[in-house]
């Protein structure tokens, strides 16, 4: 079994070598606490975005402490977890090093049995600049690489919209984003659930169900697996836990009798079944997990027709028109979004008839309340992975590693969300270096990530969803109307007449629009009034798209 235990009072920070320690919120960021210090402004007010940029070349420290008892200690293993570090961090425990971190999108896990100790213990972390790191390794890399915004931002699995983009501001945050905590475990616990329905029909859903074990006992366990609709036992079944495909875990199918099935906004309703796995040795319970999903089929259909080549998403067998909008991060200091700003964002999304948001590929992996809101509400999620109109260091082995590392531990902690419907590769890199980057560089790096890592990952650990390479992508021009996803912006960048949306006939347009002044509040709360006319130099300021 397992006991998490939150790490998040008791924190502080400091630049790097200073004397004098601050209050730090854990999960957080440096310039979240000192704003609350008054050592700050807010970034969106006026220009106060410029002044958060000097902090850009500084590090920074956090430090904090927790007590264990004798009892914790005669844990089979204690790990501590970091759900989210942005981004060079370096780790110690009790003046120990654990090791350092350089990807933000994912957790980082150290086994600290060893390090920890009865009564107090005290945790430290030393975070880099993640300007100075990767321009040093620009620098250093023989490679041509082309991004927008900052030319080193290649080099780092960090949000990329952080170095500012044609939409928002430059504010390189930088902390400990997501939560921390101590996993004590004691003889087996399971890991990674899965559960997807291999087909469906009136009668019955045949369910996949499957998890990894770690186990510490030295006994042939086995595994309850139950799949319940309010409250109600629809399936279950026991299995042993035997070797799945190279490592401990279990392996289950089971029938689910008149399945209710899982559609997206406006196609029918979104229950939710709740799959339990309970682990036994004997009757014994040594860990149980449970977890929410739907029961649906997905299909990308794509058939020959005298202009090109549909692009249609099909859900239980019917053909889904998708209505919606692309989403960006809602904050450039994360952890400022609550779990209600997420639902409450994406009720307003299906409130206005949507039935689909695109994750833009240049933003992060999003917080559960995200996919829980639309799971409950649903809006279909359109998935990419964080890679952003820039050329990618595929060529060198530690890149490789990363992207792959990255891409099982997403695809692992999002698989069972029923209105993930579509895993992209990237924004707009396909089409860049076709249209524009070709000139000026050899090869189409970052291409490997794409073609082989990506959809390789996918396929092994979620084949229940398409792949696709990048967005736009496909036919003869990445950006062509004949086939694949298309991305139109000539009419807010090249100041076309809005008419001309109604003249494209690409086959599915998953981006477009044109900007426009915010509502008359929101301009209140970023500026003085002398700033409110709309040449102003705040005003221009936040206009982040010359062309716009």
């Amino acid at each position: 079994m397992i006991i998490d235990r939150t790490l998040s009072a008791g924190w502080e920070l400091r630049e790097a070598g200073a004397d004098d320690w601050l209050p730090a919120t854990v999960p957080g960021s440096v310039q979240q606490d000192l704003i609350a210090a008054e050592r700050l402004p807010d970034p969106y007010y006026r220009m106060n975005e410029f002044e958060t940029q000097a902090l850009e070349d500084q590090d920074w420290e956090y430090r904090s402490a927790f007590t264990l008892m004798a009892e914790d200690l005669e844990a089979d293993e204690i790990n501590l977890v970091f759900e989210g570090i942005d981004t060079y961090g370096d780790v110690y425990l009790n003046d120990i090093y654990l090791g350092s971190t350089a990807n933000m999108f994912h957790a980082h896990a150290f086994d600290v049995t060893e390090t920890v100790r009865e009564g107090d213990n005290t945790l430290r972390v030393t975070l880099h600049s993640a300007v100075s790191t990767i321009r040093a390794l620009r620098d250093n890399s023989p490679l041509p690489l082309i991004s927008s915004t900052e030319p080193a931002r290649p080099y780092i699995r960090k949000a990329q919209y952080a170095y500012g983009w044609d939409w928002g501001p430059r504010v390189v945050q930088i902390g400990l984003w997501r939560p921390v905590r101590l996993e004590i475990a004691r003889r087996a616990r399971v890991v990674s659930p899965y559960a997807y329905a291999r087909s469906i029909s009136d009668d019955v859903a045949s369910v996949h169900v499957e998890a990894q074990v770690d186990s510490y006992v030295d006994a042939d366990l086995s595994a309850e697996v139950q799949i319940t609709l309010e409250g109600a036992t629809k399936a279950s079944a026991r299995v042993p836990v035997t070797n799945v495909r190279g490592v401990e875990g279990l392996d289950a199918l089971l029938e689910v009798p008149e399945p209710r099935l899982w559609w997206p906004n406006g196609y029918g309703d979104q229950p939710l079944y709740d799959v339990t796995i309970r682990l036994l040795d004997g009757d014994e319970v040594l860990d149980e997990t449970t977890f929410r999903t739907g029961l649906r089929t997905i299909r990308l259909i794509q058939e020959a027709d005298v202009e090109g080549k549909s692009f249609i998403l099909e859900v239980n067998g019917v053909r889904v028109f998708c209505k919606g909008a692309n989403w960006i991060p809602a904050e450039s200091l994360l952890p400022r979004l609550t779990a209600e700003d997420y639902h409450d964002y994406v009720r307003l999304a299906a409130e206005a008839h949507m039935n689909m948001l695109r994750i833009w590929g240049g933003g992060i992996y999003e917080d559960p309340a995200f996919y829980e809101a639309c799971d409950e509400r649903g809006v279909m999620v359109w998935q990419d992975f964080m890679y952003s109109c820039a050329q990618y260091p595929d060529e060198m082995d530690w890149f490789q590693e990363a992207a792959r590392i990255e891409a099982e531990e997403v695809v692992t902690a999002l698989r069972n969300h029923p209105s993930l419907v579509l895993w992209c590769g990237n924004n707009e890199n396909n089409w860049g270096f076709d249209e524009w980057w070709h000139v000026g560089v050899p090869k189409y790096l970052g291409n490997y990530v794409y073609r082989e890592i990506l959809p390789a990952v996918c396929a092994e650990l979620d084949p229940s969803r398409p792949y696709w390479v990048s967005s736009p992508y496909g036919g003869e021009h990445p950006n062509g109307p004949e086939e694949g996803d298309r991305h139109q912006w000539m009419v807010w960048s090249n100041w076309q007449d809005y008419g001309l949306y109604r003249q494209d006939t690409g086959r599915f347009l998953s981006e477009f629009g044109f900007q426009a002044m915010p509502d008359w509040k929101t301009v209140l709360s970023y500026t003085a009034p002398e700033d409110r006319s709309i040449l102003s130099p705040v005003m221009r300021s936040h206009n982040k798209m010359a062309e716009g």
